[in-house]
């Protein structure tokens, strides 16, 4: 299967080999006590790229078509999406949050009261202490289940890469976005 395929490859591989700095695995330690390995991973990447990273100026970062088309895909992983596939999990495992917004956090933790974990963030930008959060979400998403992914995102495929055991894509595996007669 694809997962495996990735996990296994070369570049995978040589993933799997770096060790995280001092910060990182602080960060991910905290929620190793909590069972990763017992949860569903879930990567929201809803952000436009107009709302994205302030710092970051789209029309220099992005052609107009790579925007449309990044556009597409955050729109098709956008949080009800997300909502709805897990409320769906007649398991009603704990979940482990990687998303680019307080906002979606506070909202699942309202509807999935102490099922929600995650590590809060306090920058949103491209600096190295933003790094160390984005990379420690990264390593706690690839120790869960499985993984609720945003299709078109390196980020969720970053987490399959690094160890990641399955992945169900928004957009593609669940909440498919419909074409307009």
């Amino acid at each position: 299967d694809s997962v495996k395929k990735a996990r296994l490859s070369p570049v995978s591989k040589s993933m799997q080999l770096l060790t995280p700095v001092l910060p990182v695995k602080l960060l991910v330690a905290r929620h190793f006590t909590n069972h990763l390995e017992k949860m569903v991973g879930v990567h929201i990447r809803a952000r436009t790229i107009e709302k994205d990273i302030a710092s970051v100026d789209p029309t220099k970062e992005y052609t107009s078509e790579a925007s449309k088309m990044t556009n597409f895909w955050r729109k098709a992983t956008s949080l009800p999406v997300f909502i709805e596939k897990m409320s769906s999990l007649t398991s009603s495992p704990n979940f482990f949050v990687a998303t680019d917004t307080s906002e979606a956090i506070m909202e699942m933790e309202a509807l999935f009261p102490g099922r929600i974990f995650h590590i809060p963030r306090r920058c949103d930008d491209r600096g190295a202490t933003c790094m160390y959060f984005a990379l420690s979400d990264i390593i706690c998403l690839s120790k869960t289940r499985y993984i609720l992914g945003s299709h078109w995102s390196s980020f969720t495929e970053a987490a399959v890469r690094l160890g990641g055991h399955g992945v169900l894509l928004a957009g593609v595996d669940f909440g498919v976005p419909r074409k307009k007669k």
